[in-house]
């Protein structure tokens, strides 16, 4: 052990003459820093060495370069410098691959590697790292993703970044974390050729740009071999979105030849490419695969949210909510939310923008209404009703707020009107309702529907709670004539509950 210790020091020689020639460390810092090497190279070379050693011994070869890095610069050296930087960088790939050779099996070591190999911007390298790891790692999605957004931000080369989306999804076809990776990539994709048509001005050729891609991709030429990359993947590979059945594209994913005459920039905004049809193409597909998982399907609606002219696949995604989580209550919530935060993803023709925010509200309602004529366990879905009537209020805005806010308050008394009547309006419900007038208030209207809610559920201590805190704050705050009467109604109260429990 001892020899191949001091086998790996002498590796070391070189870089250690550039620094006593340049003076960049004294002798008693070359003396520390050799210290501290040979105690590295003696942990990682014992039999029971642990990972966690070698990425401490890899860590303080990091702060050594960067130390060194520093000094060279404020020195302005530049006889060696090279030299210096890529003979560390070198040391530094040795260290990584000695602790993967041990260590193939454990997923962080590669991602720590390739984190590194991207911070020196070894290319090279990084193309054969990402190769050797999923091959050790094929059910691993962060590796996946990370490959595929290598290729694309800085090879520039969509093809193979899609390329490896479809290997990674063949291999793990009910990984969400890798469906949603693939759809948030051809986003990227997407935003970046709108940006880059915005800059070349309107008249710019759609296709001249992409021969332009085309010739950037292949100058980097350090393209990941996916042949390398396993294939061996799940029977319902055939649900992997086939981008080559899109209109105006080909097999590789590009835009088709240019016609004889080319579209104008409105006709082409209206090409299935600018409408977002790959990314739609994806989610279909990706709701097939893992059909029943909400979290999930809402994931996508986030993702299209942070990009624009999204509106046709945030209305997939809505109407798949409704169709498939008609019954959730979190699903009804966003479908209802949608017509205030997200009205844009609604066709022209109905004119939900435009709509006033009484007509929003009304609309809005009937999605619950709806979901509660239909649901057999009313409560959950009334309860969240009910925090979304609530929440409504922070809908309202502008020099119609109070008349909004008002109408919020119409809407919900006649709701809750129709549940009393009907004996649908659960206790947590009531809860809800009532709290938000005593935070207001409006103590008088509380110890009402209090009084109200005790009739529903008499045997509720929440709501008793609240009936007496409301009446007996109106009693302290309001002193009148009318208080014996607010006593003797508590006494009443409780002498009912005592009677209905013996």
């Amino acid at each position: 052990m001892a020899d191949r210790v001091e086998r790996y020091l002498e590796g070391t020689l070189e870089i250690t003459k550039f620094l006593q020639l340049n003076f960049l460390l004294d002798n008693g810092e070359l003396r520390q820093v050799m210290k501290k090497r040979r105690e590295f190279e003696f942990k990682v070379a014992r039999k029971g060495s642990q990972l966690s050693e070698y990425l401490a011994y890899i860590q303080f070869e990091l702060s050594v370069f960067r130390l060194l890095q520093t000094r060279i610069d404020l020195r302005g050296l530049e006889k060696g410098r090279s030299f210096f930087r890529s003979a560390t960088i070198h040391r530094l790939h040795g260290l990584f691959a000695r602790a993967e050779h041990r260590y193939f099996a454990n997923p962080s070591v590669w991602i720590q590697h390739i984190r590194f190999a991207q911070y020196v911007r070894s290319e090279k390298a990084l193309s054969i790292l990402f190769a050797k790891a999923l091959r050790f790692h094929p059910k691993n999605a962060m590796l996946w993703s990370y490959a595929a957004l290598w290729e694309y931000q800085k090879n520039k080369n969509i093809t193979n970044a899609r390329a490896i989306m479809q290997r990674a999804l063949r291999v793990n076809f009910h990984n969400p974390n890798m469906w949603l990776a693939y759809f948030k990539l051809e986003l990227m994709y997407l935003r970046h050729f709108r940006e880059q048509l915005g800059k070349l001005g309107l008249e710019s050729n759609v296709f001249s740009l992409i021969q332009a891609q085309k010739e950037a991709a292949i100058q980097k030429n350090n393209a990941i071999d996916i042949s390398e990359i396993p294939e061996d993947g799940d029977d319902e590979m055939g649900g992997i979105p086939d981008i080559a059945s899109v209109p105006d594209f080909k097999a590789d994913g590009d835009l088709a030849d240019a016609p004889v005459n080319m579209p104008s920039p409105a006709e082409l905004q209206e090409t299935p490419f600018f409408r977002a049809a790959i990314p739609r193409s994806i989610f279909a597909s990706a709701i097939n695969a893992i059909p029943n998982d909400l979290a999930f399907r809402i994931k996508f609606l986030e993702i299209y949210n942070r990009f624009d002219s999204t509106e046709e696949g945030r209305a997939e995604v809505y109407s798949s909510l409704e169709k498939d989580f008609g019954q959730n209550p979190i699903a009804l919530t966003l479908l209802a939310t949608r017509f205030f935060k997200d009205a844009s993803s609604f066709p022209a023709e109905l004119e939900i923008s435009s709509s006033t925010f009484s007509d929003k509200l009304a609309k809005a309602s009937s999605v619950f209404e709806r979901a509660i004529e239909q649901a057999e366990d009313k409560d959950v879905i009334v309860e969240h009703f009910t925090r979304f009537l609530l929440s409504s209020f922070d809908f309202a805005s502008g020099a119609q707020a109070l008349s909004q806010k008002a109408s919020v308050i119409q809407t919900i008394n006649i709701i809750y009107g129709s549940l009393v009547d009907t004996q649908s309006l659960p206790a947590s419900s009531w809860k809800l309702w009532i709290e938000y007038h005593y935070k207001l208030g409006s103590f008088d209207l509380a110890t009402k529907l209090a009084r109200q809610a005790l009739l529903s559920h008499p045997s509720d201590f929440d709501i008793l709670r609240l009936f007496l805190q409301t009446i007996l704050y109106t009693i302290v705050t309001s002193p009148s004539s009318n208080s014996v009467e607010s006593l003797q109604e508590i006494q009443t109260t409780i002498d009912s509950i005592i009677q209905k429990h013996r």
